[in-house]
């Protein structure tokens, strides 16, 4: 799952500021989600966005962190730095407590849930990437980042993994809702 989104600040549920990104920006914001037991998607995920980035872009990597271990934040920020210069990552510590609650769904794990704090811990972030641990990036970033629109304030691409769709719709028509393959995607967690 690669969400592009706008954050904003909310109040009340009532958006009080927006920010929007120019294209002339030359930093791209980069939010992952991982605990100890998803850190080798992470590393693989962060990494191979790494390796192919446009090295006229600065990378900012929030990993939100579950847990990953000093060593793990040590080692990824090593490899990183090894593979993009202007690559940095922001760690931020996500209080077990905060998702205690939330259901797993086929084993993704409570830190799915984490990309739902996006907004509140990067109020002044105006557009975010945000990338499952499952992802392998195999060309430049830059080029989804220059996809971004400011009329919108979410952008996905469509899930048409045609092995999922029976059971998400099971899903749709199970919990009363409408299941609309054409406007379908997947955010990871239900």
């Amino acid at each position: 799952c690669v969400l592009i989104l706008k954050q904003s600040c909310m109040t009340r549920g009532r958006f009080t500021k927006e920010w929007q990104m120019t294209s002339e920006s030359k930093r791209i914001d980069i939010a992952l989600s991982s605990d100890l037991r998803f850190y080798p998607g992470l590393l693989v995920t962060a990494c191979s966005i790494a390796q192919h980035a446009d090295r006229n872009y600065e990378l900012c990597f929030h990993v939100l962190d579950g847990g990953i271990g000093e060593a793990n934040r040590c080692d990824l920020q090593n490899r990183i730095a090894r593979l993009h210069s202007k690559a940095v990552l922001d760690w931020q510590l996500i209080d077990a407590g905060v998702l205690a609650k939330l259901p797993e769904w086929r084993g993704c794990g409570k830190m799915t849930w984490a990309r739902l704090l996006l907004p509140n811990l990067f109020p002044s972030v105006g557009w975010m990437l945000y990338v499952d641990v499952d992802f392998l990036c195999l060309g430049d970033v830059a080029q989804l980042w220059k996809m971004s629109a400011p009329q919108y304030a979410l952008m996905s691409a469509l899930d048409r993994w045609p092995l999922t769709m029976p059971s998400e719709s099971f899903w749709f028509k199970k919990n009363g809702r409408v299941y609309e393959a054409d406007k379908y995607f997947c955010a990871g967690s239900k």
